[in-house]
């Protein structure tokens, strides 16, 4: 918990002609990161906006693919030779049914 943040994450898809009002829409309700790609246009907020910034999105018009809370790094590491065992040990919890959520700033 003290290697991440937690931020709202918000993705949709647009039209290239919508992208840069949707921008606009998410900045102006308080988004603190947008960025496109492709068409798709990711939004970060802080995790109490991501409601509201949903909302805004969605009085646009646009339809929302996802809106969620997420714990991302606050550094990252190249795990470098050791990326084998990183995915090996992943792919362990990952088939342990205890195991929920795993965050990993790699």
């Amino acid at each position: 918990r003290h290697l991440f943040a937690q931020r709202g994450l918000i993705e949709l898809l647009a039209e290239a002609s919508e992208l840069e009002r949707l921008q606009l829409a998410a900045i102006d309700a308080g988004a603190i990161e947008v960025t496109t790609e492709n068409q798709r246009l990711i939004v970060e907020t802080e995790p109490q906006a991501v409601m509201k910034v949903k909302a805004a999105l969605e009085a646009t018009g646009a339809t929302i693919e996802s809106a969620d809370l997420v714990y991302q790094p606050l550094r990252t590491i190249d795990p470098g030779r050791d990326q084998e065992n990183v995915a090996a040990l992943l792919g362990a919890l990952d088939d342990q049914n205890e195991v929920t959520e795993v965050y990993i700033n790699a």
